[in-house]
């Protein structure tokens, strides 16, 4: 792309933004450097800040002086922290903090509601609270370019995820129609909502009528909104076809075009640690079982708390067959679900037995925290309706950890990143899921998947079948029938479990590694670009005059004055 075709300054705005909610923050994340190879210092990442959990701000790096955009921010109701983020690359990145637009909450969503219909009557708080920040972010992001990047004759483009930052692409289109605006949904909040209860999106689209779905699954305000973005946007991406389909039925137009996530994984992993790691969580889940694991195979599956969305039932139960079954695996399996769940701690008689190091004793039941309400838990009750027990002569065991795991957990104190290398194979079985981030971060650190063709991950590779995928199991939830699933689930758990020629298994992981090549961010990040270039195109951006003043030198009134004149509203 030519510097005449790619914006001078890009700004990505989410609610994920060092806020580590879904796949979404790994997307910022790992296209971080790519994007960074290319803008520099003209690349802003725009996400909330959590005044009331800043711990929850992952790895964001405050600057010790804030400029004078921070100052006029503040005067203008959107209070900013800029900093950079530590992670490759380092992009910088700007807080925002929205709560003091809380005064003027009646005001935005009756705006909201009068220029494009978004019907937030019956919102909840969360709701509300996320499209005050996508306002915040969009009036900060039309302050930093009146302010810092207009001045110097340079042409943006924002790019916005997900609905929770949507009121942002509307904001600019009222305030600052110059700066392109690219909206991707990662799926809808419709769609997600809908699957949530057991529809299967992929078989009823056309059956669904949007306005009154959201009415009925009160999610109003988020799908107003979200089809009022997608609408606006000067550009509009999926990340997958299948979310194309999607949005086209749902938020009533066809994206422009399709941005798949890229990936950039770890350079290096350490062997050493890997297995270290690994011993000590068979010794832990030996403790925690009254079992002996020290052979087992290790399964990971980690999500949102999205039962149905994330295939849990589909996997609690092909784990059920297993332990039923008169074929004896050659070794036991041990899959841990980190899950994070409202819960109120590590249990005592847990806490208790791995201190005691013994291996007596019944187990302790499936889950290693107190849940805030076991009794209605989805998993527990899975695993109820499955047989899973834990009892010693089964053949697969559960451990479901109902947090994320950040290295400071007592039960298991390591973060996912090493109990993901430590794993033999992951499952992510999922029968909603735009992309699919989990299976990739496997295959990062050479660790077989399982995934679904309900996944985008999962059809792109089975779009590019000249092109042999061993290190992935896809699923063809979509085209078989049920019990041709299940059947090819049970085969490949037990392939996995017998594969105990570690030449045999190290093929799979090779295989894994030359997988994540086709997904990589330099094979992909062209599309992203492309993006950003047809939003400059559509907003009519020109090349601005280079003698309008900057913001070098200047004091903090002549600043205050400069957004008087410059400011529309």
């Amino acid at each position: 792309m030519s510097e005449h075709q790619r914006p001078g300054f890009l700004y990505v705005a989410s609610w994920e933004v060092c806020h580590r909610v879904g796949g979404v923050h790994t997307v910022l994340e790992t296209a971080a450097p790519h994007l960074m190879s290319g803008y520099g210092g003209n690349l802003l990442y725009v996400g909330p800040d959590l005044w009331a959990d800043r711990a929850a701000q992952a790895g964001f790096v405050e600057d010790r002086a804030q400029g004078p955009v921070a100052t006029v921010a503040a005067e203008q109701d959107v209070p900013v922290r800029f900093g950079h983020c530590a992670i490759e690359g380092e992009p910088r990145v700007a807080l925002v903090d929205f709560g003091r637009l809380l005064e003027q909450k009646n005001g935005i969503l009756g705006e909201l509601w009068d220029q494009y219909g978004v019907d937030s009557i019956h919102a909840d708080w969360d709701t509300i609270e996320r499209i005050l920040f996508g306002h915040a972010a969009g009036k900060l992001i039309e302050l930093h370019y009146r302010l810092a990047v207009k001045p110097r004759a340079q042409r943006a483009v924002a790019h916005f995820h997900q609905w929770q930052s949507g009121a942002g692409v509307l904001r600019l289109a009222q305030t600052t129609p110059e700066i392109g605006t690219v909206f991707t949904p990662h799926g809808t909040a419709l769609g997600r909502k809908l699957a949530s209860g057991g529809v299967r999106i992929d078989r009823v689209l056309d059956e669904v009528d949007p306005a009154e779905a959201a009415k009925e699954e009160k999610v109003e305000a988020a799908h107003s909104l979200e089809r009022a973005a997608a609408e606006t946007a000067a550009v509009l991406s999926t990340v997958s076809e299948h979310a194309a389909e999607e949005a086209t039925h749902i938020l009533g137009r066809a994206p422009d075009l399709i941005t798949p996530n890229g990936y950039h994984g770890p350079e290096q992993i350490d062997p050493k640690r890997r297995e270290e790691v690994r011993r000590e969580i068979l010794q832990r889940a030996s403790r925690f079982l009254g079992t002996e694991l020290d052979n087992a195979k290790i399964a990971l599956t980690a999500a949102r708390y999205e039962y149905r969305n994330k295939g849990l039932p589909l996997l609690l139960s092909a784990l059920g067959r297993l332990v039923e079954s008169d074929e004896t695996p050659k070794r036991k399996m041990l899959l841990i679900v980190a899950i994070a769940a409202t819960q109120t701690g590590p249990r005592p008689d847990v806490l208790a037995r791995l201190e005691s190091g013994e291996l007596t004793g019944e187990p302790c039941g499936v889950c290693t925290h107190n849940l805030a309400h076991p009794e209605d838990d989805p998993i527990l009750a899975g695993c109820r309706e499955y047989g899973l027990a834990n009892r010693p002569d089964d053949s697969a065991y559960v451990m479901f950890v109902p947090l994320r795991l950040d290295g400071h957990d007592t039960v298991l104190p390591f973060r996912y990143d090493e109990v993901l290398q430590a794993s033999d194979v992951t499952v992510f079985p999922s029968l909603y899921e735009p992309w699919g981030y989990t299976p990739v971060e496997s295959l990062a650190v050479g660790v077989p998947t399982v995934t679904t063709d309900l996944t985008g991950f999962g059809r792109f590779l089975l779009e590019r079948e000249e092109e042999a995928h061993d290190g992935v199991l896809v699923l063809p939830v979509a085209s078989a029938s049920a019990n041709e699933v299940d059947k090819l689930f049970d085969r490949s758990i037990l392939r996995y479990l017998d594969a105990a020629d570690e030449a045999e298994y190290q093929q799979m992981r090779d295989d894994a590694s030359r997988v994540l090549d086709r997904v990589s961010w330099e094979r992909l990040v062209g599309r992203t670009v492309e993006a950003h270039a047809m939003a400059l195109e559509r907003a009519g951006a020109v090349q601005l005059s280079r003698g309008q003043p900057s913001l070098a030198g200047r004091s903090r009134r002549s600043v205050v004055s400069l957004l008087a004149r410059t400011s529309r509203r």
